[in-house]
């Protein structure tokens, strides 16, 4: 089973990323300047089916070559990448019930506290560096692009 973990994880990320992108799909269309808001998570959920392809195209290139010494892949985690696929699909499935701003807010938040050390972690700078990066994206994208942002029901 060991060997075929690069093509199982693959395979997962895949159809993780599959949902997203369709998902991403559902995302009402609001276009008032360069890119309509639909464009990130959609190019986010190509990016995530394509390098799993890659992902999975690697891991059966390995099975071929068994007989070879086989480089470990690193710390790639399944439950990670689990949670991780989690988290997006319900930050788009939140978007337009609470906003672009309070679910990216929530989305990073779970995202620095899950890839944060226990050791390393202070909530206070999490929550600054959630609040900060998702006020500074809304700010680029509502009046650099000038896109209209899903506001849910706080707006």
């Amino acid at each position: 089973m060991k060997k075929y973990k690069e093509v199982i994880s693959g395979t997962i990320i895949f159809i993780f990323a599959a949902v997203y992108f369709g998902i991403g799909l559902t995302i009402p269309e609001f276009n008032d300047g360069f890119i309509s808001s639909d464009f990130m998570p959609k190019l986010y959920g190509i990016i995530l089916m394509a390098l799993s392809a890659v992902q999975i195209f690697m891991g059966a290139k390995g099975l071929k070559n068994e007989g070879e010494d086989q480089k470990e892949g690193g710390s790639f985690l399944v439950p990670e990448v689990v949670i991780t696929f989690v988290f997006l699909v319900l930050y788009v499935a939140l978007l337009n019930v609470l906003g672009f701003l309070f679910s990216t807010i929530l989305f990073l938040l779970g995202m620095v506290t899950l890839f944060t050390p226990k050791e390393k972690r202070n909530i206070i700078k999490i929550v600054l560096i959630s609040v900060v990066f998702s006020v500074v994206v809304y700010l680029i994208f509502v009046k650099g692009f000038g896109l209209t942002l899903p506001e849910g029901f706080f707006g």
